[in-house]
C-alpha cells in the first residue's frame, strides 16, 4: 500500500521552514485507522525518498506549502499485490520537524478492483520516524 501523510505539531510548534527533500532514509511507521472497511496496518519500517508518489498518476498536486512544510496531493496508484486494482489516496502531509526527520499525516484511501469496483474504503492516521 502506498501511503500520504498530513502532519500534526510537534512539541515546540510548527517549523517556520522546512526542507521537503530532508524527508529520506528509513523511517518506523506507525499507520491507524481512524474509521472505514481497510485493513488495520501495524508499524513496519519503510525506505522513503520523499513524500510525492512519483510512481503514481497525479490527479491533484502536489502542491508544497511556501514554507516547505505541507504537502497536498492526490494520486491514483496501481495495486502491486492485485493487477489491474487501485487504490486512490487523498493526502495531506506535514514535516514536525524542519529536517524531515518526524512527518504525521492523515490519508485518505479508496481501493477498486480491476472492474473498478469498491473494495474497501477508509481514513488513517500516520506517523513516520527517522530511523
Amino acid at each position: 500500500m502506498v501511503s500520504a501523510l498530513v502532519l500534526s505539531c510537534g512539541d515546540d510548534g510548527p517549523p517556520e521552514r522546512c526542507d521537503p527533500d530532508s524527508v529520506r532514509g528509513v523511517y518506523l511507521v506507525s499507520r491507524i485507522r481512524q474509521n472505514g472497511d481497510c485493513a488495520q496496518i501495524g508499524e513496519h519500517l519503510e525506505v522513503i525518498q520523499g513524500l510525492v508518489y512519483d510512481e503514481c498518476r497525479a490527479l491533484d498536486g502536489p502542491a508544497w506549502s511556501q514554507n516547505g512544510c505541507k504537502l497536498e496531493q492526490v494520486v491514483v496508484c496501481d495495486s502491486a499485490s492485485s493487477p489491474g486494482a487501485t487504490v486512490e489516496i487523498v493526502s495531506v502531509s506535514r514535516l514536525e520537524r524542519a529536517d524531515g526527520s518526524v512527518v504525521t499525516a492523515t490519508e485518505s484511501v479508496v481501493a477498486r478492483d480491476p472492474d473498478g469496483e469498491l473494495v474497501c474504503s477508509g481514513t488513517y492516521s500516520v506517523r513516520y520516524v527517522r530511523q
